[in-house]
């Protein structure tokens, strides 16, 4: 038993155009600490996804294959304040993200995403409030959807 995993690329995902709200920010897992890792990441909201790449330079992006996607429809998503971090958004989507397809187990479902200043996490927070509360522009739905990490091609046993 296998499972064919792909990671489509920025412009398989049409994500090079109709995007709502693109920006380089800091993203970590669920238990943020003074110790934690925060990854730059390039981030682009399309639809109800705000999808993740590990390069943020336009010029390498057409083939980079996203890093992963968070499903926003019903997610919570918060302004919080961490003694480590300034301008952080928490996200925890109502779907919860594995690490792979045939892991039973769910891994964490909250994000956290720093920004660079408090204008910047005020204007995302509101339009990741309006894509949670089903209030995203009208977009083409992805080809293939996303539970936070990877997507599935193929499934043999």
């Amino acid at each position: 038993m296998y499972c064919d995993i792909l990671q489509p690329t920025y412009l398989e995902l049409g994500l090079h155009r109709d995007w709502q709200k693109r920006e380089v920010m800091w993203k970590t897992g669920p238990n943020p600490s003074w110790y934690s890792k925060w990854n730059k990441r390039l981030f682009i909201l399309k639809g109800n996804f705000l999808y993740y790449f590990g390069s943020h330079k336009t010029q390498t992006l057409m083939d980079t294959p996203v890093f992963g996607g968070i499903y926003l429809r019903n997610a919570v998503v918060e302004k919080v304040s961490l003694p480590f971090a300034k301008w952080v958004l928490r996200i925890t989507p109502p779907v919860p993200r594995r690490r792979s397809w045939e892991d039973a187990k769910d891994g964490s479902s909250v994000f956290f995403l720093k920004l660079k200043n408090r204008a910047s996490r005020d204007e995302w927070y509101e339009e990741l409030q309006q894509v949670s509360f089903g209030n995203e522009f009208p977009h083409e739905q992805p080809p293939l959807i996303t539970h936070g990490m990877k997507f599935i091609t193929t499934y043999r046993v």
